[in-house]
């Protein structure tokens, strides 16, 4: 939770591809959204999904899970309503697993914490 009272939803997206010319590219995407419990606001998603949403979040009391109650525009093409369930493992505190449901649809997601222990990651700079 921000000092605003609102809580921040990120997310990184790499796509990994071959140039025209046949090189390895790598190109990273950043979504970033900010949400206050309770109050609907309209989402920016990713580039593959083209709804227009409006979410709702809410935080059960632990404060070990988060929904996110996405209400798609009906006059659309893609118009389908969808839930984000974001909840911690209660085995592994480092784990968060997401649960996407669209109408009879589920489908889930593990994500891990990075510590700087277990990064191994290059990280180099453009310049």
């Amino acid at each position: 939770q921000e000092p605003d009272k609102q809580r921040r939803v990120s997310n990184e997206t790499l796509i990994k591809a071959k140039s025209v010319r046949g090189y390895r590219t790598n190109n990273r995407k950043w979504t970033e959204n900010k949400f206050k419990a309770g109050e609907a606001k309209p989402e920016l998603l990713d580039d593959w999904d083209q709804r227009l949403v409006v979410t709702t979040l809410q935080v059960n009391t632990e404060g070990s899970s988060l929904e996110l109650g996405q209400v798609a525009e009906k006059d659309q093409w893609m118009c389908k309503d969808s839930t984000l369930l974001l909840e911690v493992d209660p085995l592994e505190k480092d784990t968060m697993i997401m649960t996407c449901m669209v109408e009879d649809v589920i489908a889930w997601r593990k994500f891990q914490r990075q510590n700087k222990t277990r990064m191994n990651r290059k990280i180099s700079a453009p310049f």
